[in-house]
């Protein structure tokens, strides 16, 4: 689904950064300094701010750090007045996985960030700090966690980089191992020289997990004609840590703020001049994935080495 039919749809969710602290440092993250843990007033504001919108009725968990750093995150998801929440996670901090939902039935898809299945590649991705060993727990955990909850969907996302392009048929099989029932690969944000570089290899690797996926029954899609910018119906804006409302991923990536959802009402970003100016699509035509869809044909390739 291309987000240009999306831009004039009111976000359905939005994606709420609890912690930019991060127990690893992997290779490709934009992430710096030490971090912060997000007021919990600040975060009152913000999900009563979602309620009070008539229209957003999900939260995905989600920043450039690490959510169970934030002491106050199982609390945080008990109360949110939202009708449905995502928790993407790297999986290194020991998950209290009944917590999360504590008869709530709030919990709809838990994602987890694993770019390698050896403990020494995913090292050389994440940092020498990475505990395997908790990771591995955590998906025994996961899995206890569905038997009771089979509803809750599972997702394993891999960022695609130059340490594990080669291996993406073993991280599907890793998922097939570990009872994930979604698998998606992403393309790394900023570095379209590699992925041009190395196009052709990565398409054929992508293609054969999919083979793998397809024969598991395990959904997946290609990342050079998707967009992690939707959300079920709507594109996905951002909100960090001191309320700055992004309108998408990318915009955070070009720090295009809109405004602040802890000092305004949706109702009041949406109707603004930035806004507004977000929906004529012009941000769109400069947005990463929105160029991955130029690479079959050689153009972006050409674009990057001029």
């Amino acid at each position: 689904m291309n987000p240009l039919r999306f831009l004039n749809t009111r976000p359905t969710s939005i994606s709420i950064e609890v912690s930019s602290k991060c127990p690893l440092n992997c290779t490709y993250c934009e992430r710096a300094g030490k971090g912060e843990n997000i007021d919990i007033g600040s975060y009152r504001k913000i999900t009563e701010r979602m309620h009070e919108s008539g229209s957003i009725e999900n939260a995905v968990y989600c920043g450039i750090g690490e959510s169970f750093m934030n002491p106050m995150f199982y609390q945080m998801t008990d109360e949110t007045p939202v009708k449905g929440i995502t928790i993407i996670s790297s999986g290194m901090l020991p998950i209290e996985f009944d917590k999360l939902n504590q008869g709530s039935g709030k919990l709809k898809l838990i994602i987890f960030s694993i770019d390698a299945v050896s403990e020494d590649k995913i090292k050389a991705i994440c940092g020498a700090q990475y505990r395997y060993d908790i990771l591995l727990d955590n998906l025994a955990a996961m899995s206890k966690f569905k038997e009771a909850n089979p509803k809750v969907m599972t997702l394993l996302n891999c960022t695609v980089n130059e340490k594990n392009y080669k291996d993406l048929s073993e991280i599907m099989e890793f998922a097939v191992r570990h009872g994930f029932k979604i698998v998606h690969y992403s393309l790394p944000w900023g570095q379209e020289e590699f992925i041009a570089r190395n196009y052709n290899e990565i398409a054929s690797n992508i293609e054969k997990a999919r083979l793998l996926a397809k024969q598991n029954r395990i959904i997946t899609d290609d990342p050079f004609h998707s967009y992690c910018c939707i959300q079920i119906d709507s594109i996905l804006p951002f909100v960090n840590l001191k309320g700055d409302f992004f309108p998408c991923g990318f915009a955070l990536h070009s720090n295009y703020i809109v405004g602040n959802l802890v000092d305004q009402s949706f109702e009041e970003l949406w109707s603004s001049e930035k806004y507004q100016e977000f929906r004529k699509g012009y941000l769109c035509e400069s947005c990463f994935m929105m160029r991955m869809g130029k690479i079959e044909s050689g153009e972006l390739y050409a674009s990057i080495r001029q």
